[in-house]
């Protein structure tokens, strides 16, 4: 439950209580450790594992290293009652191909060390931002003439656990070559350097170190009804057709909200990567 609340003003959170089915009291369930969920199976060295009803709700990660975003229908992954967000599913590779001596060497000492969690391949991803009203650092009141009322994009896994968000107000923004805003993320594995360096060049990063099957959400909130790029535009996918990659391109974001859908690349995380960006970098400065 998130609750809105007056900074002049405090108000009580709402408090929860539980009842049978006779309408008795009943004492409230126990709160289950964040590290599993119904919709987790248990995996090595604590890993949360969706199960493959949950994983199955998400397209696939594209083999070409393509990255896509959707809207999720009313009973796919992702759902919400007001179904503002768009999803893509990742992948969580390790640094090296697997099937090369180096990269099955660290796999043998990432797993000996119990550090497995903290590997992954490499997400870049651009969109044109919306106008928002900055109410947390420049106390901006709402118009509505602004394109929406907020959004944010946050790393999350199928299990809903999530590790890591970032606002509107907080996300490093440049301008094209259009002269429009955008935003260009990064999401890799859990290094303080490259972390350093993103930020350093003025984009944004977050770690997925902490899913097996990192999903990044973009949301929206209250969108003027003229927005061009309002994600309530974009056809949802259903359940059944999430693994089908020959309609999938039938949901592509893009092809209904064009730039304000994000859109971007997976690759190996090698030296040459802040030059280029998976190739991202060069298409828009």
């Amino acid at each position: 439950m998130r609750v809105y609340a007056n900074e002049t003003e405090k108000i009580e959170l709402p408090q929860i209580y539980a009842f049978d089915d006779s309408m008795n009291p009943i004492p409230c369930p126990k709160i289950v450790n964040k590290e599993w969920s119904i919709a987790t199976t248990a995996g090595p060295y604590g890993l949360r594992i969706p199960s493959e009803e949950h994983q199955g709700r998400a397209p696939l990660p594209f083999k070409n290293g393509d990255v896509h975003f959707f809207r999720p229908s009313t009973d796919s992954l992702g759902a919400n009652m007001d179904n503002l967000y768009l999803f893509s599913r990742l992948d969580g590779k390790a640094l090296f191909r697997p099937l090369t001596i180096k990269g099955r060497r660290e796999r043998r000492i990432l797993k000996k060390n119990n550090a497995i969690l903290n590997i992954g391949n490499i997400t870049a991803f651009s969109f044109e931002v919306p106008s928002f009203p900055d109410t947390k650092s420049k106390l901006q009141y709402f118009s509505g003439e602004e394109d929406v009322r907020y959004w944010s994009i946050c790393l999350s896994g199928p299990d809903t656990y999530t590790s890591a968000c970032m606002m509107d107000s907080q996300v490093r923004t440049f301008e094209g070559r259009d002269g429009k805003r955008y935003a260009i993320f990064v999401i890799g594995p859990n290094e303080p350097q490259l972390k350093f360096e993103v930020t350093k060049l003025g984009y944004n990063y977050l770690d997925h170190s902490e899913h097996r099957v990192p999903l990044i959400f973009y949301r929206q909130m209250l969108p003027r009804p003229d927005f061009d790029g309002r994600v309530d535009v974009v056809k949802p996918i259903p359940p059944s057709d999430s693994q089908n990659q020959n309609v999938l391109w039938n949901f592509f974001a893009e092809s209904y909200i064009g730039k304000y859908s994000p859109l971007g690349r997976q690759c190996w995380l090698d030296s040459g990567f802040l030059q280029s960006f998976c190739g991202l970098k060069k298409n828009l400065r």
